[in-house]
């Protein structure tokens, strides 16, 4: 008995610290929204190492708003300059849940309008550097062509 109950108590204190753990790694909505923009701002030689990195900690800020949005979190969890001070109140009112979720959808809506265009110049860019290699590609070889058979 005493096996179960320490088997127990080991699994509710690591889940206990798993959620701890995923809502210190949160970013504030400031420094989220900061991230949106700089994906806009990307240059097609940087695209690649950075937008994984900011998709990730982007995307799991945007389902903890959501859940924020929908009641399920509390809405400190998104705002860690509260001093340590945790509200009295935990749930989000009818027009606080509606102004959430219409924030919500203004910052996804903006997240996906900066990875459009950064993926956009990205892709335009690789297209251009394939073009002109195949075109070097295309030269060389009808050079090689001229130079391998007699005038």
């Amino acid at each position: 008995m005493p096996l179960i109950i320490i088997a127990l108590i080991s699994f509710f204190s690591t889940a206990v610290f798993a959620a701890e753990e995923a809502v210190v790694h949160l970013k504030d909505t400031k420094a989220i929204e900061a991230d949106i923009d700089s994906i806009g701002e990307m240059t097609p030689e940087t695209y690649y190492s950075q937008v994984d990195n900011l998709r990730e900690s982007i995307e799991r800020f945007l389902v903890a708003k959501k859940k924020v949005c929908q009641g399920e979190y509390a809405p400190y969890i998104l705002n860690p300059a509260a001093d340590g001070k945790l509200p009295t109140k935990t749930k989000l009112e009818d027009k606080e849940k509606r102004q959430c979720f219409k924030e919500l959808r203004k910052m996804h809506s903006n997240y996906v309008d900066n990875m459009y265009a950064a993926r956009k110049r990205y892709l335009e860019s690789s297209h251009k550097k394939r073009l002109e290699e195949l075109s070097r590609f295309h030269e060389q070889a009808l050079k090689e062509i001229k130079n391998s058979y007699p005038n």
